[in-house]
This record gives structure tokens, C-alpha cells and sequence, in this order.
């Protein structure tokens, strides 16, 4: 069993949809920062291919005075051996009849 932190305002598309009149600088920097930075910790461990990165799987909260991102659903991608790299679902329809031959 797992238990995560409740990151109760959500992804980023209702954070700023739920901001979308005001929104301060510091908090958009401090948001593109956490982001990079979490995109960091991911190649840092490793997990240099992504394949599934959207504003849904980037859950925000408020920290000490800042705007802090998380990023979930963390999987690499599937490689085949002719080096074509991406989720399968997103590849062109050619690779994909290439690989059943």
C-alpha cells in the first residue's frame, strides 16, 4: 500500500484555470523553477525518457511561500531494437507495422 501526500489543488490545468485573473510573477517563476526542477530529479534517478508528461500529471501545492510542483506517473518509455524510442501509443502507425514483421 502506498500513501501519498493530498495535493488538493489539484494539476496544473485547475490551478491555473482557478487563477486565471491574477496571477503574480514570483508565483510563475516559482512554478516553471519547481517544474525544472522536477523534470531534474527525474533524469538525476535516471528516468531520462518520460512519455507521458501533461499539465494533469503536474500536481501543485502551496509550500513556505511558494508554489511547489510534483510530477507523477513516472514510466520510461519502450525501446525496440532499430532505436525508435517512444510510448507505442504515440508512435506513427508505420513503426508499429514495422515491429510486427
Amino acid at each position: 500500500m502506498f500513501v501519498f501526500r493530498n495535493y488538493y489543488k489539484g494539476g496544473i490545468y485547475s490551478f491555473l484555470e482557478s487563477h486565471e485573473e491574477f496571477l503574480y510573477w514570483k508565483d510563475i517563476v516559482d512554478l516553471l523553477w519547481s517544474i525544472s526542477s522536477e523534470l531534474f530529479k527525474i533524469h538525476d534517478l535516471g528516468l531520462i525518457i518520460y512519455g507521458h508528461l501533461h499539465g494533469s500529471n503536474i500536481l501543485i501545492e502551496y509550500g513556505r511561500n511558494k508554489l511547489n510542483a510534483r510530477i507523477t506517473h513516472i514510466r520510461p518509455f519502450k525501446t525496440n531494437s532499430k532505436g525508435i524510442f517512444g510510448s507505442y501509443r504515440f508512435l506513427f502507425l508505420e513503426f508499429s507495422k514495422e515491429e510486427r514483421k
